[in-house]
């Protein structure tokens, strides 16, 4: 899939723990873009190891890529 501004994504924010996320801008970087994203996190106990602005419960993540590791966002699982 494409990503676009307003699709909701899941954001691993520690290993195996994810996060819904809005995405706010989509970038191109030659062969694969890369997006800025909103995470609503799960209140208190949630921890970002590398936000780049966290306020409240929403964390500011930019230039972030699809993919599998802590840092990177995913599609939702389809059923």
């Amino acid at each position: 899939m494409t990503p676009s501004i307003g699709r909701i994504v899941h954001y691993q924010i520690r290993d195996g723990i994810y996060r819904p996320a809005i995405i706010t801008q989509v970038f191109t970087n030659e062969d694969r873009p890369y997006c800025n994203l909103q995470v609503f996190l799960d209140g208190e106990n949630d921890t970002i190891e590398d936000g780049d602005n966290v306020r409240g419960y929403i964390a500011w993540m930019t230039s972030r890529y699809e993919g599998d590791s802590v840092g990177d966002w995913r599609w939702p699982p389809r059923d």
